[in-house]
């Protein structure tokens, strides 16, 4: 089968190999899946970069969210058939990676693709949504309530578009350019800010009428994350979640007098310290919003899994959608 290989850390075009490796075979109460679409997180990228939170074995195959075909099931498999289409849960591969062909996987870690999304889309459901809904949760958002979001124009940044409108709290989201703002505000952002470029307290203030942003989520960090910081409302609370810019975050010493607190989020971590009984009816009610059509994953740009160079191009560069490798 065909894989996406790295032996050493580095920059991901000096370091990932297309590779032939043998197609695994599945054992007693396993099941073989045929991976028809694996999305790419920055996660993925720090990883092949060795600057993510911990480091796999060398060599090593990227990717933790797919999805795919059942190909095969091993002695004693039932409640699946050959054929059905699946969602593999996040940690169903281990350390093994995602980026290839076939995996082999336990079915406790599989869950049916609702028939409203594309493997495509069904490749994005984890990672983003989770972290969007359970930070969600962690500010304890409220119907009206804004709530700062920057690289809004990020997966991220639409997963939780999406849920404000199920909740009805209020995104105001950041971004980088100007034009794609408007994407947003049809999406059904309050207002954006374009950062570098605009006074983001300035323009939170224009926007919600608010003296200081009392909740924030950031991806970003950098400029940007210190711009939001330095603009929280006394007690305000910031989660940052990523590290876009690879730049620090510069705490003002005034934050003794604002008392806002700023943390952060890993959701490996975080999945890791809950019981089954929480995941599992995190998984059922984050599903049934995909199968209903209330949640639907955005896939901006789709590449093949034998094009490596066309996986480094888009992995680097990105998009304002969930980027696919498919094949």
């Amino acid at each position: 089968m065909k894989a996406i290989e790295f032996h050493e850390f580095g920059a991901l075009a000096d370091v990932l190999q297309l590779v032939e490796k043998p197609t695994p075979t599945a054992g007693a109460g396993e099941v073989l899946v045929r991976l028809t679409a694996r999305s790419i997180n920055p996660s993925d990228v720090y990883t092949i970069q060795g600057t993510y939170g911990v480091r796999p074995s060398l060599p090593a195959v990227p990717g933790n969210e797919a999805a795919g075909v059942i190909e095969a099931l091993g002695e004693g498999v039932t409640g699946w058939s050959v054929g059905d289409r699946v969602i593999l849960m996040l940690g169903a591969v281990g350390t093994e990676g995602t980026w290839r062909e076939y995996a082999v996987v336990k079915p406790q870690f599989l869950v049916p693709t609702p028939a409203a999304l594309s493997d495509a889309q069904a490749a994005c459901t984890w990672v983003n949504y989770l972290t969007a809904w359970i930070m969600s949760d962690e500010l304890q958002l409220q119907p009206d309530e804004p709530v700062l979001v920057t690289a809004g124009a990020s997966h991220l940044g639409r997963a939780m578009l999406q849920l404000a409108a199920i909740r009805g709290f209020k995104v105001v989201a950041t971004v980088r350019k100007a034009e794609q703002a408007q994407a947003l505000l049809d999406a059904g952002a309050l207002g954006v800010i374009t950062h570098p470029g605009d006074d983001l307290a300035e323009r939170w203030k224009e926007i919600t009428g608010q003296k200081g942003i009392a909740k924030a989520i950031d991806a970003v960090a950098g400029e940007t994350g210190t711009a939001v910081f330095n603009a929280m409302a006394p007690y305000g609370q910031m989660i940052v979640y990523g590290l876009l810019s690879n730049q620090p975050i510069q705490i003002d010493g005034r934050i003794i007098f604002s008392e806002a607190t700023i943390r952060g989020f890993w959701l490996g971590r975080w999945l890791n310290r809950q019981t089954p009984q929480v995941l599992g009816k995190l998984i059922a009610d984050v599903s049934a919003m995909f199968a209903d059509g209330r949640l639907a994953p955005h896939v901006d740009t789709t590449v093949a899994l034998d094009d490596l160079a066309g996986i480094v191009r888009v992995a680097t560069e990105g998009g304002t959608g969930k980027v696919v490798i498919t094949g």
